[in-house]
């Protein structure tokens, strides 16, 4: 007789772990597939309708829908879906008209740059969605969007930080006080997306939470140009700065 060969049994978890395990995997499994293909919910038929055209719009400047959806990526990772910083930099110009301490400058540049990401607010949704893709050449052209736009920041604050007499502190230049800066209010922004509360209203007269950290982060990466009113010694660095102004721990007793 034939020895019949025996089935292995699966394992068998025990509940907790079970069901740890299939949510881990789960979760595994979003991480590798988090949205499908980027914009594959993106039909031309849509976009006409809500224009009231045919179909043949599209087709007349595009061949495929892929082609549309190509060309919308591209806008909407261009630097110009930003204007943030050209706004900054035509109100700061006109409020310096009237010579204003420089942490007015600072309050208006950040005020104007938090609201920005606020109109339209599904903006900043979108974009946490596209870089939910994982895809390389999305992530690329976030980067390049993002680079140019601090770059913008940095030509901004390269302009105004000589007019009162500052520079930035070492180790910081103007494009990583710009990198700095942006990452802060984006952070803000996906907060307030999802906690309004936290962020929202005013620490003191005119000063909202994100002007406010704003100004103080430019506070400690810049540095006077003159030694003679920097309160730090040395090469006066941020570490110059902190071991001037930060108490030390005193000796237990």
């Amino acid at each position: 007789m034939a020895t019949r060969e025996r089935r292995s049994r699966r394992r068998r978890l025990p509940p907790d772990e079970g069901r740890r395990a299939l949510l881990e995997a789960g979760r595994d499994h979003l991480y590798e597939n988090p949205l499908g293909e980027p914009l594959d919910h993106v039909r031309v038929t849509d976009i006409v309708s809500r224009m009231g055209l045919s179909i043949g719009a599209v087709y007349h400047y595009w061949e495929s829908q892929d082609d549309y959806r190509d060309d919308l990526l591209e806008l909407l990772l261009s630097p110009e879906q930003l204007p943030a910083v050209q706004q900054a930099g035509i109100a700061v110009a006109k409020a310096a008209e009237t010579d204003p301490p420089f942490e007015e400058l600072v309050r208006t540049a950040a005020m104007i740059s938090y609201e920005g990401l606020a109109t339209p607010p599904e903006r900043e949704r979108l974009i946490l969605a596209l870089m939910a893709y994982g895809d390389r050449e999305i992530d690329d052209r976030l980067g390049t969007q993002s680079r140019e736009v601090s770059h913008r920041w940095a030509e901004l604050f390269s302009v105004w930080f000589p007019t009162y007499g500052l520079e930035p502190r070492p180790p910081f230049t103007y494009e990583s006080l710009a990198v700095v800066l942006m990452a802060l209010v984006q952070g803000m922004n996906v907060r307030r997306n999802v906690d309004p509360n936290s962020v929202e209203g005013e620490l003191a007269a005119g000063w909202d939470l994100f002007s406010s950290a704003a100004l103080a982060f430019v506070i400690a990466a810049s540095r006077p140009t003159t030694s003679g009113a920097d309160p730090a010694a040395g090469d006066r660095t941020l570490w110059d700065l902190a071991r001037r102004v930060l108490p030390r721990r005193s000796p237990a007793q």
